[in-house]
């Protein structure tokens, strides 16, 4: 027999598909269209991954001087 999965199931699933789409360089979906009410935890997901992206990419400049000069 099929069981419902709860809300915070439904949220975490969502969530997590939205890291999974990020971390494989897939496109951002339309996610009120794929998850409903959950469209924030997917996006939030998805933004998750950028982020830490974008701290890498940060703290790698931080470490390298790249001040023009070669």
């Amino acid at each position: 027999m099929y069981s419902k999965l709860s809300h915070k199931q439904q949220a975490e699933n969502a969530y997590n598909h939205g890291v999974e789409d990020a971390t494989n360089g897939r496109e951002r979906k339309n996610s009120s269209d794929f998850y409903g009410p959950y469209n924030n935890e997917y996006d939030n997901g998805y933004q998750s991954v950028l982020n830490k992206r974008k701290e890498n990419i940060e703290d790698l400049s931080a470490f390298f001087d790249f001040g023009g000069k070669r």
